[in-house]
C-alpha cells in the first residue's frame, strides 16, 4: 500500500508540474471536456446501462465471457494454452 501511494504521489507531482507550472496543454482537451461534463457522463452511463439491459447486449456479453472463461480453463487444464 505504501508503494502504491508513493507512485500515485509521484505521478500527481509530475502531472502538476507539467500542466500547472510548465503550462503544457498538448492533448488535454478530451480530459478538460470530460471533467467539465462529469455529471452528464455519469447520467449517460446510466442511460447506456438501461439500454444494454433492455436490448440483451449485456446477457450476450456475459455468456461470451463465461464461454471464454470455460475455454481458458480447459486449455490450462490440458496444457495446450499456446497454439
Amino acid at each position: 500500500m505504501l508503494v502504491t501511494s508513493g507512485w500515485a504521489f509521484l505521478v500527481f507531482v509530475l502531472l502538476y508540474w507539467l500542466f500547472e507550472i510548465k503550462k503544457w496543454n498538448y492533448g488535454t482537451k478530451p480530459w478538460f471536456i470530460f471533467g467539465s461534463n462529469a455529471i452528464a457522463i455519469y447520467v449517460l452511463a446510466d442511460v447506456f446501462e438501461t439500454l444494454f439491459l433492455k436490448s440483451g447486449v449485456r446477457v450476450l456479453a456475459m455468456n461470451t465471457m463465461q464461454n471464454m472463461d470455460f475455454i481458458l480453463k480447459l486449455r490450462l487444464s490440458s496444457g495446450r494454452f499456446f497454439h
